[in-house]
């Protein structure tokens, strides 16, 4: 279970911020090329709110207003490797940077796409129960995808830099993604 002080939002990490006992199981075969391991993870912000109505027709309709999401880091999850001694602590702090603005960047681009449906997600179904169902299928959907997103691109900046061996291309992905970052809210990027 994820203690609430395990999650951090997006901010500068730090060495500390690794507090996993093994890398994540989907990257353990690499345990001994990996410098670290960031958990990043997108999730619901806390000002959504949630109301349902009965609609002229009799069904009911479930709107969720205010819906926007955030990047967390899950230090729990997160992990250093002690005995990587082939980068220097700087260098992989700031590829796990990296990784954790991806997330960043993904949640940016979800919450402009839902000021453009006025943060709203809604559901209409014959009862309440089957309203709510579908409207949380939604927010599941929406999550699952920002999700895989997030990860698609965090896949592509690894392999682009030989599992943050490339210096030269980090140093790319680093430069564009601070251009992204640097951008308004609004203009997020696709």
């Amino acid at each position: 279970m994820i203690e609430a002080g395990d999650l951090v939002p997006y901010r500068t990490l730090s060495r500390q911020d690794f507090k996993g006992v093994d890398p994540p199981p989907a990257l353990a075969a690499y345990r001994d090329r990996l410098g670290a391991a960031t958990c990043g993870l997108i999730l619901p912000a806390d000002k959504a709110q949630i109301r349902a109505r009965r609609t002229s027709g009799g069904a009911v309709e479930v709107v969720v207003t205010n819906l926007s999401f955030v990047a967390k880091m899950d230090r729990s999850c997160s992990w250093w490797n002690d005995r990587q001694d082939s980068q220097t602590e700087e260098y992989v702090l700031e590829h796990e940077q990296i990784h954790f603005a991806l997330f960043e960047l993904e949640v940016r681009r979800l919450n402009a796409e839902l000021r453009r449906t006025d943060g709203q997600l809604r559901a209409t179904a014959a009862t309440a129960q089957q309203a709510q169902s579908a409207t949380q299928n939604k927010m599941r959907a929406l999550l699952q995808d920002a999700q895989a997103r997030a990860l698609e691109r965090s896949r592509q900046f690894d392999e682009d830099t030989s599992m943050s061996l490339n210096v030269e291309k980090q140093r790319e992905w680093r430069d564009r993604v601070a251009q992204e970052l640097a951008r308004p809210a609004d203009r997020a990027a696709p």
